[in-house]
């Protein structure tokens, strides 16, 4: 009976696939692997995010524009890629821009960090924008001048 479990220890190792035999060293290399491709997900893109404002928001809006502008120093250095209101018409020199909302081009790892960043926003929390019309695409940039 002794030699029966020699042979079935020595038979079961034979049995495990050879990379799960490797020694522990080469083991941490194995599971750096998903955290490699973990990383990678995380990536940040380009976000084309499209604000409509809420019936009768226009002097809410230019209230809180100066607000709104020194706020957005206070998002994440590389938020914001470009942003300004979209409008009725084109603008006509001495008269008042007709804005019907914001749009914006937001660098983030994904659509509900971006959503949650633009939450925090002061035409926001002050009902500006009209959250159940707001949109978000996922962008890639394929021109872009400076102004």
């Amino acid at each position: 009976m002794a030699a029966s479990k020699t042979l079935q220890s020595k038979l079961w190792w034979h049995a495990i696939p050879a990379a799960a035999k490797l020694p522990t060293q080469q083991s941490h290399c194995i599971a750096f692997t998903p955290r490699a491709m973990a990383t990678i997900s995380a990536q940040k893109s380009e976000w084309l995010v499209i604000l409509p404002d809420q019936k009768g928001a226009w002097k809410r809006r230019l209230e809180l524009r100066p607000q709104h502008l020194d706020d957005l120093s206070k998002y994440p250095s590389d938020f914001w890629l470009w942003g300004g209101p979209f409008l009725q018409e084109p603008p006509k020199s001495n008269e008042p821009l007709k804005a019907l909302g914001s749009s914006l081009l937001a660098w983030g790892r994904s659509k509900d960090e971006v959503l949650a960043e633009l939450r925090k926003d002061i035409y926001t929390t002050n009902e500006v924008w009209d959250w159940e019309k707001v949109q978000i695409f996922p962008f890639k940039s394929t021109l872009r001048k400076p102004m």
